[in-house]
C-alpha cells in the first residue's frame, strides 16, 4: 500500500498505482473499483475510442510521503487490444486534496489524442440522503441526487456538464466527495457523474486536448485537478475552492470597483421596448425610491430580439427621441445600461452573413455552431469564436458608439455564460482545432480593449463566469428565479434542484451582481417587431400573479438573501398607481431600502455558514415559461419552502449581521440560531436562550447582529 498524506488529509493506492482511497478527518471514501483512476479518449481513422490502463500496471517512478509519480506503457482501447503508450500521472496531497497531473508523452502511430479523463473513478454511496452541488449560475444544489439522476423513473442516468467555477461536490449526509480543476486560462472541460450499477456511479472529468492531425504528439494536462473527502455541505466544498478562487488573476480588481458607479445602485429596472414603457416608470420608481436606480434597457435597437445582431443602430425609434429619453433618465439620476450581444452572429442577416461564417466556432463536422434563438423569426444566430479577430473590432465598434450616446453602461449578453464555452475546429482562426484556452483568452483579450476604448461605460454580461471576473463590472444572475427558467437543466432534474448562494459563498465581495426575473404580474412579453399573431396576451386578460402569488416576493426575498443587487423587471407606471400592485410595490420599496443601507456586508461582504432557522412552510406556486413560450403551453411547479429565507455575512470592518426575510403573505413565527461560533447581539426581535425568537409580518425583514460567541 502506497499512502501520500499532508497534516489534514490522506489517499491510498495498491503498490501498483491503483487508488483505493480517500479521507479527510473523519470522513472518507473508499473506491468501489481500485484504478489509476484516468482515461484517454483517442481518435483513430476518424473514429472515437476510449482506452484505459490496465489496473496495477503503473510502475512507480517516485513515492514520497506527499507525492507519487506513475509510469504507464500500455492501455487498452474499448475495441479490446492494448496498444503501447508512454504516460505518466503524478499526484501530491495538498491542504487535504489529492491533486494529479496527467501527461501523454507518446502514442502509436495512428493515433491521436482527443481528450484525457481524469479523475476516473467509480463511488459507492448507502441509504442517507444525497445531493450534488452543481456550480451553474449562482448555484445549484440537486436534492435526492441519487433518485433525481439514477434510481427515480424519470432519471437520466447521468449528470454531465460544466458551470460558471470549476468543482462540483457530492455528498451522502455530511459526507463529501469533492472534485475541481485548477484552471486560469479557460480550457474546455466537463464533469459527469453517471450510473455504474446499483447503488454506485462513474465520476469522470473531460479535458479536450489540442487538435493533432499527425497524432503521437506530447500532451500535459495544464492545470491540476483535485479530489479529496470533506465533511459538511455546499457551503464547506464552496469554502475548499474559495482558498484558491480568491488567489487567480480573477479576483485582484475588487478594492478598486467598491467606488464604482455600480456599487451605489439600491435597484435596477429591467425594462423592454418603446420609451414611453420604459422610460416614464424607471424615473417614476426613481423618485418614489429616493436611492441610485439603474435600467436595464432591452429592444431598444433596430432589430427584433435575438434576431439581427450586431445590427443595433439606428435605435428603433430614432436617434434624436432615443438620446432626448436619455436625458430625461439623466436627469432624474438613472443609470442607463443598454442591451447588446457580445457572442452571436445572425448568419442569415445578408449584411452580417460572410462575417459570421469566417469567425464562428466550427463544430467536428466544419459546420458553424448557431442557434435559432428565436422561434417567431428564425434567423440563425452563429456563435463566435474568441479568437476571431474580425468580431473583436465589431465588438468595440458598438461600444464606440453606445459611450457617444452618453449612456452609462452596456451589457454583453452571454460572455459570463457562453463565451468559451464551445470548442472551435476552424483551422483558419490561428489557433488548435478542439482543445485549448484560445476562445477564452480572446474575449479576455477583447475585454482588455472594451476597457480601453470605452472606459466610460460600466460593462455587464450574464451569470457569472469566473474567467472574466476582473473585466466586467457586474454579472446579471438570473438562476436566482430558476425555478420560473425550465432549460437551464434538464426537465427530470427540475423539480429536485434548488438555487444556493454557491457563487457568493466563494466570490462574494469581489464582483457585483445584481438580479432575478422577479416581476409584479409574470405577464408575458412581448417585441412590437415580433409578428403580430405570435402575441401572447395582447389585451393582458390573464391574472398571472394571482396565480402565483408569492413569486415576485420569494425571487425578490432570494435576491438580497444571495447577497445580489434587487431587481424588478417589466415594470409599468400602472403597477406603480393601481391599488392591486401596492403590497408589492411596497415591499420592492423596503427590501431595496434595506440592502442599500446594508451593503456593507449584502455587497461587499463575505457570506458566512449559514445559520439555523424554524419557521412554517408553505407550498408556493411557480409559472415556469420563457419569453416565447405559446400561450397556453405554461407550466407550473409546486414545491414546499419555508416562509422565511435568510443569510449571514461578515463586513469587510468585521461586523457580522444575519438578514431574514418574511417574503410570503403570511406571518411567521420564527427560531433563529446563529452559526457555530456566533451569538445573537441586538434584535428587534426577542432573544430567548441565545436564539431570536419572535413573528416576523407578512412581506418583512429584519436584521439581527451577531457577535463573537
Amino acid at each position: 500500500m502506497i499512502v501520500l498524506t499532508d497534516s489534514v488529509g490522506e489517499a491510498r493506492f495498491t503498490g501498483g498505482g491503483d487508488l483505493v482511497e480517500l479521507s479527510r478527518g473523519e470522513v472518507g471514501w473508499r473506491f468501489e473499483q481500485p484504478s489509476p483512476a484516468w482515461g484517454l479518449v483517442l481518435m483513430r481513422d476518424g473514429r472515437k475510442q476510449s482506452a484505459r490502463p490496465p489496473v496495477g500496471s503503473a510502475k512507480v517512478v517516485r513515492g514520497e510521503r506527499s507525492r507519487l509519480e506513475l509510469r504507464f506503457e500500455t492501455v487498452v482501447t474499448e475495441e479490446g487490444p492494448s496498444i503501447p503508450a508512454d504516460i505518466t500521472e503524478s499526484w501530491t496531497v495538498a491542504d487535504g486534496l489529492l491533486q494529479g497531473r496527467l501527461c501523454v508523452n507518446r502514442l502509436p502511430e495512428g493515433f491521436a489524442l482527443e481528450a484525457v479523463i481524469l479523475p476516473d473513478v467509480v463511488v459507492g454511496y448507502g441509504e442517507s440522503p444525497t445531493s450534488l452541488i452543481v456550480p451553474r449560475e449562482t448555484g445549484l444544489e440537486i436534492a435526492n441526487a441519487a433518485e433525481a439522476l439514477f434510481e427515480g423513473p424519470q432519471a437520466p442516468g447521468e449528470w454531465e456538464g460544466s458551470g460558471e467555477m470549476q468543482f462540483y461536490a457530492w455528498i451522502e449526509g455530511r459526507r463529501g466527495l469533492y472534485s475541481d480543476c485548477r484552471d486560469e486560462q479557460g480550457w474546455f472541460k466537463s464533469w459527469r457523474f453517471a450510473s455504474h450499477g446499483a447503488r454506485r456511479f462513474r465520476l469522470s472529468v473531460r479535458h479536450l486536448a489540442p487538435g493533432d492531425p499527425e497524432g503521437g504528439g506530447r500532451f500535459e494536462l495544464p492545470y491540476v485537478v483535485s479530489l479529496g473527502a470533506f465533511e459538511g455541505g455546499w457551503y464547506q466544498a464552496a469554502g475548499i475552492y474559495r482558498r484558491w478562487a480568491l488567489a487567480t488573476r480573477w479576483s485582484k480588481r475588487h478594492r478598486e470597483q467598491r467606488d464604482n458607479s455600480l456599487s451605489r445602485i439600491a435597484c435596477w429596472v429591467w425594462n423592454r421596448g418603446s420609451i414611453l414603457n420604459v422610460a416614464p416608470p424607471a424615473i417614476e420608481f426613481s423618485r418614489r425610491l429616493g436611492l441610485p436606480v439603474a435600467l436595464d434597457w432591452y429592444w431598444w435597437h433596430k432589430h427584433p430580439y435575438d434576431v439581427g445582431y450586431p445590427e443595433y443602430f439606428p435605435p428603433r425609434e430614432g436617434q434624436e427621441r432615443f438620446e432626448a429619453a436619455i436625458r430625461d433618465l439623466h436627469e432624474a439620476k438613472v443609470f442607463v445600461h443598454l442591451y447588446a450581444n457580445g457572442v452571436i452572429c445572425d448568419m442569415d442577416l445578408p449584411a452580417w452573413a460572410e462575417l459570421a461564417a469566417r469567425g464562428a466556432a466550427l463544430n467536428e463536422r466544419g459546420q458553424v455552431r448557431s442557434f435559432v434563438f428565436n422561434p417567431f423569426i428564425q434567423h440563425r444566430m452563429a456563435l463566435m469564436c474568441g479568437a476571431a479577430g474580425e468580431w473583436h473590432e465589431v465588438v468595440l465598434d458598438l461600444l464606440r458608439k453606445a459611450e457617444a450616446l452618453g449612456v452609462d453602461g452596456l451589457y454583453l449578453d452571454m460572455i459570463s455564460t457562453s463565451a468559451g464555452a464551445a470548442p472551435c475546429y476552424s483551422s483558419s482562426h490561428g489557433h488548435a482545432r478542439g482543445g485549448g484556452c484560445y476562445s477564452v483568452d480572446g474575449f479576455r483579450r477583447l475585454l482588455e480593449r472594451a476597457r480601453q476604448v470605452a472606459p466610460g461605460l460600466a460593462l455587464t454580461s450574464e451569470s457569472n463566469l469566473e474567467y472574466y471576473l476582473d473585466l466586467l463590472d457586474g454579472q446579471i444572475n438570473c438562476g436566482v428565479s430558476l425555478e420560473r427558467f425550465k432549460g437551464l437543466i434538464p426537465p427530470a432534474i427540475h423539480p429536485y434542484a434548488q438555487p444556493i448562494p454557491l457563487f457568493s459563498a466563494v466570490y462574494h465581495g469581489r464582483c457585483v451582481c445584481f438580479g432575478s426575473y422577479a416581476a409584479f404580474h409574470n405577464a408575458q412579453v412581448y417585441d412590437d417587431l415580433w409578428p403580430a399573431r405570435f402575441n401572447p396576451d395582447p389585451e393582458g386578460k390573464i391574472d398571472w400573479a394571482e396565480r402565483c402569488p408569492d413569486q415576485f416576493a420569494l425571487e425578490l426575498a432570494r435576491t438580497v438573501i444571495f447577497g445580489c443587487q434587487p431587481l424588478v423587471a417589466n415594470l409599468r407606471l400602472e403597477h406603480l398607481h393601481q391599488r392591486r400592485y401596492a403590497e408589492e410595490l411596497d415591499f420592492l420599496l423596503r427590501t431595496c431600502r434595506l440592502y442599500h443601507e446594508h451593503r456593507d456586508c449584502l455587497l461587499w461582504g463575505d457570506l458566512l455558514a449559514p445559520g439555523r432557522l424554524e419557521c412554517p412552510c408553505d407550498r408556493q406556486t411557480f409559472l415556469q415559461r420563457s419569453i416565447y413560450t405559446k400561450p397556453g403551453r405554461e407550466t407550473y411547479l409546486t414545491r414546499l419552502l419555508p416562509r422565511v429565507l435568510h443569510s449571514e455575512w461578515q463586513a469587510p470592518d468585521g461586523r457580522c449581521e444575519a438578514v431574514l426575510v418574511n417574503y410570503s403573505g403570511q406571518p411567521a413565527d420564527i427560531r433563529y440560531s446563529p452559526p457555530q461560533g456566533l451569538a445573537v447581539g441586538s434584535s428587534a426581535l426577542g432573544v430567548r436562550g441565545g436564539r431570536a425568537v419572535g413573528r416576523l409580518a407578512p412581506r418583512s425583514a429584519a436584521v439581527i447582529a451577531l457577535e463573537k460567541a
